[in-house]
């Protein structure tokens, strides 16, 4: 019998309905509202640009035009759609924390700088790869390793886990996506996460000054798992707000949808992939009645 998924996850009970318990998860409406700004926009492109690009645009706008369709389009690239797989996974993992977690859950992001692509590389930005690559170092700092300087395993032990889900930035005046992840877990993860920086690759740059960040007290559960699956990618330039003219992102709440072409190329290249792609999953792995421990 094949593995399951986590888009085979049950449909959640009342008390994991994360849309209802969550602040600011979006409603029904708003993502319809959102498909047919998405599908009003991407035709605006289509016949902009025209040529295969722009077929392809405007194909995706007939697919996910609520006007055109009565049932949910089976794709990321729909608001709709998105919303009901955000419910499913962060319901069941919502349901898994509060009723098996040992209280020690934590979050982090984890930008590493070389996830970044230039719109021309962005439909060669594979997801399975940067899960696979984080996976493959975070198993590098678990074992008593003295060859990279960390002299005291951490051996995970029943009940640990981690959950990762991508998501991305776009800046405007590099056109330029930087992926990154959103990462939950509990247990030893949580310094096994903390070690990841000191690998090569995780060192800061110009624009990712802080390739790791921990939150290991959370306040806000619901809210914490559901900045785990985003379903869009905002649009933030760096810019020189810093001292002395360094360049910095602006805050969260100044985030911005992503400039055309750039936001259909976007939903182009997420119409290629189910959630099942943009997911991590260590320690734990998708039963017929939710996340159960691996």
């Amino acid at each position: 019998m094949p593995s399951l998924s986590v888009t085979d996850l049950p449909w959640p009970s009342a008390a994991n309905r994360i849309d209802l318990i969550a602040p600011d998860f979006e409603t029904a409406g708003q993502a319809e509202i959102e498909d047919a700004l998405r599908a009003k926009s991407a035709r605006s492109q289509a016949r902009k640009h025209g040529g295969e690009w722009g077929e392809r645009a405007n194909a995706l706008a007939n697919l996910i035009d609520p006007k055109l369709q009565s049932e949910f389009p089976s794709t990321l690239a729909s608001s709709r759609f998105f919303r009901l797989n955000r419910i499913q996974v962060c319901g069941a993992l919502h349901q898994f924390v509060t009723e098996v977690g040992d209280g020690s859950f934590f979050r982090a992001d984890i930008i590493k700088p070389g996830w970044a692509c230039d719109i021309a590389d962005l439909h060669n930005l594979n997801p399975n790869r940067l899960l696979a690559e984080f996976r493959a170092d975070v198993l590098r700092v678990l074992p008593a390793n003295t060859k990279n300087g960390f002299r005291n395993g951490l051996a995970p032990t029943p009940g640990d886990f981690i959950f990762a889900g991508i998501h991305g930035e776009f800046d405007p005046l590099a056109l330029r996506y930087q992926s990154h992840l959103h990462v939950g877990g509990s247990g030893v993860y949580v310094e096994a996460i903390d070690r990841v920086r000191k690998l090569k690759g995780y060192c800061p740059t110009v624009t990712v000054r802080n390739p790791v960040r921990i939150k290991r007290t959370i306040y806000d559960l619901p809210g914490a798992i559901t900045y785990l699956v985003k379903s869009y990618w905002p649009q933030r330039p760096f810019l020189p707000l810093g001292a002395n003219g360094a360049l910095k992102r602006p805050r969260r709440h100044n985030a911005q949808r992503i400039n055309e072409p750039y936001h259909t190329d976007y939903l182009l290249w997420l119409d290629q992939w189910t959630l099942s792609d943009l997911v991590l999953l260590m320690g734990i792995r998708t039963g017929k009645n939710g996340f159960q421990f691996s």
